[in-house]
């Protein structure tokens, strides 16, 4: 099942997103006809944690060793069950693609219960999405973001001073239908 998900995802990010490089059929466009509007937020979700991580740059390798367009440690990579190396890892945009992927779909087994009791709800100043709890847990681990969740002592700051809070925020306004 996983790697249904994964492919349908990865062949989800060959898509154009321009309307204007997309072949027009009678009144509407390829995108339109073919690709659920789900799976479109969905990426463009991906897409700005690419951007804020690394100006989505997959060849990228901060000072901490996190890695990627995601900025991945290689602890999470190979949790995930994928044998690589670091220089393998950066040259393969597709891997990363179905690394983010796999993070996110493991993210939201996990997260289910929280999503469910939290949606919609104010915790610790914060308003929570199901968004901004899935962006939540790639900034902090899933671990991390429960004890934010049932702690009100537990925020947490990264070395580039950015919090979960901001981070939560920054990325609530999609809707994901997971």
């Amino acid at each position: 099942m996983r790697a249904i998900i994964v492919l349908s995802i990865l062949l989800l990010l060959a898509i154009p997103t321009r309307v204007d490089e997309a072949t027009a059929v009678g009144g509407t466009t390829v995108i339109e006809e073919s690709v659920d509007s789900a799976a479109i937020r969905l990426k463009h979700f991906i897409e700005e944690i690419g951007l804020f991580e690394s100006n989505g740059r997959y060849d990228v390798v901060n000072r901490h060793g996190m890695m990627g367009k995601y900025q991945f440690s290689p602890l999470t990579v190979d949790w995930l069950g994928y044998d690589v190396t670091e220089e393998e890892f950066l040259s393969n945009p597709g891997l990363q693609e179905e690394v983010m992927m796999a993070y996110l779909i493991a993210n939201y087994q996990s997260l289910v219960p929280y999503i469910e009791k939290y949606n919609g709800e104010l915790v610790n100043g914060i308003y929570i999405t199901e968004s901004g709890l899935l962006a939540g847990a790639h900034f902090a681990g899933v671990t991390g973001l429960i004890r934010f969740l049932t702690n009100t002592n537990a925020g947490r700051r990264d070395s580039n001073g950015t919090t979960l809070e901001y981070y939560m925020n920054k990325f609530s306004d999609h809707e994901l239908e997971m």
